[in-house]
C-alpha cells in the first residue's frame, strides 16, 4: 500500500513494514474514473512497483485496483475548477475540434481534443499549442501590460500587474512544474521585450536558468526545460526584430504574430534532436497559424474567467475563440496529409 501525495509516495510498506519517504511516484491506471480527480488529494492505490528506468521518477506503481481519494483536493483546485468547468460549458456548442483546442490553449485542459485531431497536430508540430508554454504566459502578459497601459499604470506598476496576471494564470492552468517553468520563462521574455531591453534580458534569463538549475538539478537533463529556455531566446533575440518589421500592423498585433514564430524557430533544433522526427510542415504550419493563437488562447481565458458570473458572456467569448481554432484545426488537417509532414531523423 502506498499513499501518494503532491510531492510522490509518503508512506510505503511492505511485509508489516511500514516507512516514510518523499519519492516521486508515476502512477499508472486504467480506470476511467481516475481522470475526474482534481489535483491536490492525497491518493491510496494498493498495487505493484515497476522500475522507472531511470530520470526524476523513482518508479511506477500500477494499481490493483482504482485509486481513492483519502483527503479533499488542494486549495488551488477548488478555486480554480469553477473557471474551468465554466470554461468546459461555454465551448458546449462549439465544433468537436474547437471544443478541444480552446480549453487546450486557455487553461491547459486537452480532455476535449479529439484522437485524430491530436495526431494531425503532432504531425504539423502544432501540439505545443494546447500545452501551456511560454508562449501562452506572453501572450496573455501582453495584453494584460497593454490594457494596464491604457488605464494609465505605469513605472513600478507595471511589473506588479505582470507578476499578478501570472500567478492568477498559472493558478487557472494549475500551477504543476512545466506551468511554474514557463511561466518564469514567460516573464523574463515579455519583460526583455516590453521593457528591459535585450542588453538586460539575456543576463536575466542566464540567471533565472542557472536558479532553476539550483533549485531542481533535475531540470538539466529536461527536454521541456530546454525548449523553455531556448523559446525564450527566441523571444528576445528574434520577437523585436520581427514585430519591427511588421510595420502596418498594429503594435499589439504585431508581438502577438512575431512571439509565437520566434519560440517555434528556436525550438526546432532541440526537437529533432530528442524527438527524433520532424515534420517539414511545422514550420510553415506554426507561420500560418501564428495569428490565431493570441485570440484563441485570449479570449479562452476571457471565457473562463467569466464564467462563473457571466454565462452567456463566456459562452459568447468562446463562440468568438472557436473560429481561430477552426483555422488551427483545419491547418493541422491539411498539413498532415503532406509528404514530409513526419520524417524520421536518424543518429
Amino acid at each position: 500500500p502506498a499513499v501518494a501525495g503532491g510531492w510522490g509516495v509518503g508512506r510505503i510498506g511492505g511485509r508489516g513494514v511500514p516507512a516514510r519517504v518523499r519519492t516521486p511516484v508515476m502512477l499508472v491506471a486504467s480506470d476511467p474514473g481516475g481522470a475526474a480527480f482534481l489535483p491536490g488529494p492525497p491518493v491510496s492505490p494498493g498495487g505493484r512497483f515497476a522500475p522507472a528506468g531511470g530520470g526524476r521518477v523513482a518508479p511506477f506503481l500500477r494499481p490493483g485496483e482504482p485509486p481513492r481519494a483519502t483527503g479533499p483536493p488542494g486549495i488551488t483546485s477548488r478555486l480554480t475548477e469553477p473557471f474551468r468547468e465554466g470554461l468546459r460549458v461555454a465551448v458546449g456548442g462549439l465544433p468537436p475540434a474547437a471544443q478541444g483546442i480552446v480549453p487546450g490553449m486557455a487553461v491547459g485542459d486537452e480532455s476535449r481534443l479529439p484522437p485524430e485531431l491530436r495526431r494531425a497536430m503532432q504531425e504539423t508540430g502544432l501540439t505545443h499549442l494546447t500545452a501551456v508554454s511560454g508562449v501562452h504566459v506572453s501572450v496573455v502578459l501582453i495584453a494584460v501590460l497593454g490594457l494596464a497601459r491604457w488605464a494609465g499604470v505605469r513605472g513600478y506598476g507595471l511589473p506588479v500587474v505582470a507578476v499578478v496576471s501570472i500567478v492568477g494564470f498559472a493558478a487557472l492552468v494549475r500551477p504543476e512544474p512545466s506551468v511554474v517553468r514557463a511561466s518564469t520563462m514567460g516573464l523574463i521574455g515579455i519583460v526583455g521585450l516590453t521593457a528591459a531591453g535585450r542588453k538586460r534580458a539575456l543576463p536575466a534569463l542566464c540567471a533565472a536558468v542557472l536558479a532553476l538549475l539550483l533549485l531542481d538539478p533535475w531540470l538539466a537533463v529536461s527536454v521541456g526545460f530546454a525548449l523553455s529556455v531556448l523559446s525564450t531566446a527566441g523571444i528576445l533575440l528574434f520577437a523585436p526584430v520581427w514585430r519591427d518589421s511588421l510595420p502596418w500592423l498594429p503594435r499589439p498585433a504585431a508581438e502577438a504574430v512575431a512571439v509565437p514564430m520566434a519560440a517555434q524557430v528556436a525550438s526546432i533544433p532541440v526537437l529533432v534532436a530528442f524527438v527524433s522526427e520532424t515534420s517539414l510542415a511545422a514550420l510553415p504550419a506554426n507561420m500560418l497559424v501564428a495569428a490565431a493563437v493570441a485570440p484563441t488562447t485570449l479570449l479562452g481565458v476571457l471565457a473562463a474567467a467569466v464564467s462563473p458570473v457571466f454565462p452567456s458572456a463566456a459562452a459568447a467569448a468562446a463562440w468568438l475563440a472557436g473560429w481561430p481554432a477552426r483555422w488551427i484545426a483545419g491547418v493541422a488537417g491539411r498539413g498532415s496529409g503532406l509528404p514530409g509532414a513526419g520524417v524520421r531523423v536518424r543518429g
